[in-house]
């Protein structure tokens, strides 16, 4: 997105197309890719982040979408992308 954001005349702002996942499913990815366990997680809600973030409508993004913007094909390929950094 950031060589098609560079490559475009582009101008004023748009919210980029983002991959929806749940932690669970994030944590699932991260020990398939490293061969944690996913025992090691704890799980205990927290009611102030989850009244922020835990109910949010999906993002929607037809305008980045319509400009040639995409999101992840995938977590699992989101999770390999932020591994690679580490």
């Amino acid at each position: 997105n950031l060589v098609h954001a560079v490559e475009g005349n582009l101008s004023g702002c748009v919210t980029l197309p983002a991959t929806f996942a749940r932690l669970s499913d994030v944590v699932a990815s991260i020990a398939r890719q490293t061969g944690a366990d996913t025992g090691l997680v704890r799980w205990c809600p927290e009611a102030a982040i989850e009244a922020r973030f835990g109910r949010l409508p999906r993002l929607l993004t037809p305008r980045a979408e319509a400009m040639g913007f995409t999101a992840d094909p995938s977590l699992d390929e989101l999770v390999r992308s932020a591994l690679a950094t580490l």
